[in-house]
């Protein structure tokens, strides 16, 4: 054996010596010529090795007749045995994906060992493989035929080779002129020289060593070579499996002649792959990544591996499928395209549908399955017949999710419309499948649906239903009658009630009005003529008025629909002229109704309105529904739980808040009050008044028993009634009188119903700057002080005040007035930034009836603004909670949120404290500046009121108790805002107000968590 473990062959000598032919040679003398002397091979043999044929002579180098010798004889063996047809690697006999095989298309039968020379014996029978048809040829018999000579690599000398592979396919040229090749030989134990591999009919190779046998044949490079000839041609013709509801005209594409698994085509990349310069070549070029297409003209098979050439790319051969062992890794799939030579296009037909998960219509390529070696198309679609989608019945049947195929999930549901009823027997409401019966796709059991009327409203007893006994059964004359006859009721307007809208009186019958999806179908009492119900109660009236002004809005569009029923809205525009500016009426009986606003620029509302909750006359009643203007700057954003308000520049964002009620007849009016807390605290603090000090002693208390001042009084707050110190007060946080308008009632030419902060062109309050408010110690915005400014200054210390006697020609009055200089005014250096043009404002104040009333924060820093709504009435009045007071709180251009009193707050009170808004700089990220914010309702986090720093009014208290420190007066201070000489609350008292409940306007989650009562 060899090295390689292959089995030689060793030759005896005296049979390689039997094969020469020796002639003439006996009378041979040395070293002369001898030319009868012959040396040949035998007939039919071949020189390998030894020494030449031809003549020979006699040698002698010493002349001992001992030493005489001739040449060597030559090596003679038989020539190389005819050729073998090699055996046709057919998918039965490769191991392997049996599609990669190189004779894939083929089965092949008693191929193994034939030669040229057994033709006749029928050697080697050829077939088309399962799944292939014959093009061209013939199936059976094939003949094995000797080709030309085999191409040898001759690039060098045998004796430099040492492979014995490479051996065995090369050749040496004896004479390139003559063209004299002589193939190499192999010897594993090595010739002359210990080299394997020698040229043959060389002198190397010799009688001790020879070359090595396979079988009865030297081991030579063969030059010869057969392959079987005229085989039949066969293709992977592609055939699909007809689906009942497949289009048939379509799918007769998929018999086109050019539907075969020929590898040429689009091909889908599934994973990434590179692009080599050649095939098997080790060059690469670039990558191809997943999902890309690419279009292959050409497909060669090299060894176990398909490469695939990109078409329009001269470098570019990618592998399509490779084998290792028996296990296949596809990296590209073929596809159907328009651009594919096979036409093949799948869809379902007509009425039939794809079921959900089976593969996609349209063109599908032919391709090979290379586990099975069988060709097949892309998967088709599975189709099923579709069901019709049911009748809505003249809209008296909601249809949904019908669009279903026989035998798959489906979601169709058929229930009877809102307000139709189900016919006892008919069918059954809710989901069902589409199902084939009678070899059609149905849908079964569906329900038939009737409409029903009720008995008609009582209008809040002012229609008389006594002689409606019951709900009557639609009778449409399209329609055949579902179940009770028709029936009719007597309606007219109850005794006391005039008939105002509707229908006349008389009989009425229940009648429907077809529908469709869109538009269920409804039933209505008919009366006379065809005219609807008699209306007998004044119709809803609904008022829109400007938030800042209070002034009717035209042209706004209101909607009014029932709030427990999804009834639709019924929708009017508000009138531009006249007693009924800005309003709509609706004849309407609805309890609870849902209104809905909206209006270009202004920000819209709905809002649900009871009737016997809200209006002292449900018959006879409406609601005045005020509209904001959208701010002009600041953009509220939710991120990670926290709300912001985005400004373009420091400072600039905007704030309101908005004051409705429901009316004179529950409270003729209400008072909003805002402030910021910051600029009360620093006044309060400086003039020896805490806020959280409850029950602290103020010179009122003393009023009704004039005498000394006791010497707890420290709250020096009564220094304020003087004007030169209100002055300087104002520098910080100042409060100013504005330019206002009065409007007046329409009927009671001189009753006062709203008066509205004047502003200039440019929308800018029009304050005195000349003229700061008497009291600048509370520091709230409301009636009567209706601008506040310079919130970013603070005053550094209290004035102090001294005394100064008046006297005159008759008398001799003791005053006391600021000391001078007074402290210093400086701007806080958090603030050095802030834009100089902040200011809250009140910019309309209603004094009788339903509001609005409208606080404006322009650009206001950083800190907490409260709110509270106060009753401006006698003491003994009702309370607040009667007037079911609501405030819209707006922030930026889109943080809309509606607070009321909760009904868990049972303390009926004159004052509500409504919310408080935190404002906090963040700076937590670079860019535009923006602002942290939360609306605090909960009494948790809210700033108690206190009696100390509740609004005044420009008017002194008359009298108060006397003191002789730091000088001899008497302490005065202003009469109380709540209500002419009302006396104020108590701590106690104002700290058990309600606070509000707040809740965005706008069904928004993320709104909710900028209130403290919804996180």
């Amino acid at each position: 054996y060899d090295s390689l473990g292959k089995r030689m062959v060793t030759l005896p000598l005296h049979d390689v010596l039997g094969k020469v032919q020796v002639m003439d040679c006996e009378t041979c003398v040395p070293d002369m010529p001898c030319p009868d002397c012959i040396v040949k091979c035998a007939e039919g043999l071949e020189r390998y090795g030894g020494g030449p044929e031809g003549n020979r002579k006699c040698f002698s180098s010493t002349g001992d007749f001992e030493a005489m010798t001739f040449e060597p004889k030559p090596i003679c063996w038989r020539p190389e045995p005819a050729p073998k047809c090699p055996l046709p690697q057919t998918a039965e006999a490769f191991d392997g994906p049996k599609g990669l095989a190189p004779m894939a298309p083929l089965r092949a039968h008693g191929c193994q060992g034939c030669t040229p020379e057994s033709n006749d014996k029928n050697c080697c029978k050829m077939y088309c493989a399962d799944g292939y048809e014959l093009r061209d040829g013939d199936e059976g018999p094939v003949a094995c035929q000797e080709d030309l000579p085999s191409r040898l690599y001759s690039d060098g000398r045998c004796e430099d080779i040492n492979s014995l592979d490479q051996c065995l396919i090369s050749a040496e040229w004896v004479d390139k002129d003559a063209h004299d090749l002589a193939p190499c030989c192999w010897r594993e134990a090595g010739f002359h020289g210990g080299r394997r591999c020698a040229r043959k009919a060389s002198q190397g190779i010799t009688l001790d060593r020879l070359p090595d046998m396979e079988g009865n044949a030297f081991m030579c490079a063969p030059t010869r070579k057969a392959s079987y000839r005229n085989k039949p041609n066969c293709l992977a013709r592609c055939h699909l499996e007809q689906d009942e509801y497949v289009d048939k005209d379509k799918v007769k594409s998929c018999k086109h002649e050019a539907c075969i698994a020929d590898g040429q085509g689009r091909y889908r990349i599934r994973v990434p792959i590179e692009i080599y310069s050649a095939l098997s070549s080790s060059q690469q070029v670039s990558q191809l990544h997943v999902d890309g297409i690419v279009n292959i003209d050409e497909t060669q098979l090299d060894g176990k591996v398909l490469w695939g050439h990109i078409k329009d790319e001269p470098q570019g051969w990618i592998r399509l499928v490779q084998a290792d062992g028996k296990d296949l890794e596809e990296f590209a799939e073929k596809i159907g395209s328009d651009m594919d030579p096979c036409p093949c296009n799948i869809h379902c037909q007509q009425g039939a549908g794809k079921i959900y998960g089976s593969p996609d219509e349209g063109h599908k390529a032919c391709r090979m399955n290379y586990e099975l070696n069988v060709p097949v198309f892309e998967p088709a679609p599975k189709c099923s017949p579709r069901c019709d989608e049911p009748s809505h019945n003249d809209g008296t049947r909601n249809v949904t999710g019908c669009d279903c195929l026989a035998g798959e999930k489906c979601s169709c549901d058929v229930r009877c419309m809102p307000g139709s009823q189900l016919v006892f027997g008919s069918g059954f409401e809710g989901p069902r499948g589409c199902e084939i019966r009678g070899g059609k796709p149905v849908y079964e059991g569906l329900p038939t649906c009737v409409l029903e009327c009720p008995v008609p409203s009582n209008q809040m007893r002012t229609l008389d239903t006594s002689k409606c006994k019951r709900p009557c059964v639609a009778d449409a004359p399209e329609r055949s009658k579902a179940t009770d006859p028709p029936c009719s009721c007597y309606l007219e307007c109850a005794e006391g009630h005039k008939h105002v809208a509707g229908g006349e009186f008389g009989d009425y019958t229940c009648r429907m009005s077809a529908g469709n999806l869109s538009f269920p179908a409804t039933a209505d009492w008919v009366g006379p003529g065809g005219a609807g119900v008699p209306f007998c109660m004044q119709q809803f009236w609904v008022e829109i008025v400007d938030a800042s002004t209070g002034e009717p809005l035209a042209g706004a569009r209101v909607g009014v629909a029932d709030a427990s029923r999804p009834d639709p809205v019924m929708w009017q525009v508000t009138e531009r002229d006249g007693s009924h500016a800005g309003q709509v009426d609706f004849a309407v009986d609805y309890e609870k109704l849902r209104i809905s606003v909206g209006m270009d620029n202004y920000i819209g509302i709905t809002r649900e309105w009871d009737r016997g909750e809200h209006c002292k006359n449900p018959s006879d009643c409406g609601v005045r529904i005020a509209l904001a203007k959208i701010l002009k700057h600041g953009d509220v954003h939710v991120e990670e739980d926290r709300c912001y308000v985005h400004a373009e520049h420091v400072g600039h964002y905007s704030m309101q808040a908005t004051l409705e009620w429901d009316g004179p007849e529950k409270i003729p009016d209400l008072d909003l009050w805002v402030r910021s807390y910051e600029c009360s605290l620093d006044t309060s603090t400086r003039y020896n008044c805490p806020q959280e000090q409850a029950g602290l002693a103020v010179e009122i208390d003393f009023l009704s028993a004039p005498g000394m001042c006791p010497p707890h009084l420290k709250c020096d707050r009564w220094t304020f009634t003087d004007k030169d110190l209100a002055a300087h007060e104002a520098k910080s946080c100042g409060l100013y009188v504005v330019e206002t308008q009065s409007f007046y009632h329409h009927e009671k030419k001189h009753h006062k119903v709203r008066a509205t902060t004047a502003t200039d062109q440019d929308g800018r309050v029009v304050w005195k700057s000349d003229s700061p408010i008497p009291n600048q110690f509370a520091k709230w915005v409301f009636w009567d002080a209706r601008y506040m400014k310079d919130l970013t200054t603070r005053i550094k210390g209290k004035c102090e005040v001294e005394h100064e006697q008046m006297r005159s020609k008759t008398n001799s009055k003791t005053h006391f007035k600021m000391k001078q200089p007074p402290p210093l005014v400086e701007l806080l250096p958090e603030f050095m930034d802030w834009p100089s043009d902040h200011h809250i404002s009140l910019d309309v104040d209603q004094t009788y009836g339903y509001g609005p009333e409208t606080a404006t924060f322009v650009n206001v820093p950083p800190g907490t603004y409260q709110i509270v709504v106060n009753r401006f009435g006698p003491p003994k009045g009702p309370p607040i909670n009667d007037a079911n007071p609501r405030v819209t709180i707006r922030i930026g251009t889109n943080g809309v949120f509606e607070c009321r009193i909760p009904d868990t707050c049972k303390n009926r009170q004159n004052i509500w404290n409504v919310a408080n808004i935190l404002v906090e700089e963040d700076t937590s990220r670079p860019g535009k500046p923006r602002y942290r914010f939360r609306i605090l309702d909960t009494a948790e986090e809210m700033i108690p009121l206190n009696r100390v720093s509740l609004p005044t009014v420009r008017k002194h208290f008359p009298g108060g108790c006397l003191a002789f420190a730091p000088f001899f007066a008497y302490r005065t201070y202003f009469e109380s805002a709540q209500f002419a000489m009302g006396a104020d609350p108590s701590d106690a008292v104002l700290q058990a107000s309600c606070h509000g409940q707040c809740e965005p306007v706008a069904d928004n989650a993320d709104l909710r968590k900028c209130i403290a009562s919804n996180r």
